[in-house]
C-alpha cells in the first residue's frame, strides 16, 4: 500500500479550530509535522499543574493531548483522528 501524503499547510489551517473528541471540546493548538499528529487543548477547566524551569510545580495549565493523523504505516488515517469533530 502507498503511504499518505499530507498537506501540512491545510492541517495548520486547524489550527485554532474547536473540535469535539470523546465527549469533550478542545482547541487545536499545534500541529507536529515529523510523527504527523495534532495538539489539543482542553476548553473545559480541567487544570493541571505544569512545572517552572526548575523543576517546581507552580503554574496552573489546562490539559492537552496529541492526536496522531496517520496510522504507524502511514497508508491510512488513525482511528482517533477520524473519531474528532468540528464543533
Amino acid at each position: 500500500m502507498e503511504e499518505i501524503n499530507l498537506s501540512f499547510n491545510q492541517l495548520r489551517g486547524l489550527i485554532g479550530e474547536k473540535l469535539a473528541y470523546k465527549g469533550a471540546f478542545y482547541t487545536v493548538i499545534e500541529v507536529i509535522e515529523d510523527t504527523p499528529s495534532i495538539i489539543m487543548q482542553a476548553d473545559a477547566p480541567s487544570f493541571s499543574i505544569q512545572s517552572d524551569a526548575y523543576g517546581f510545580a507552580r503554574k496552573p495549565s489546562k490539559m492537552t493531548i496529541t492526536i496522531p493523523i496517520l496510522s504507524l504505516d502511514r497508508t491510512h488515517l488513525h482511528v482517533d483522528f477520524l473519531e474528532l469533530d468540528l464543533v
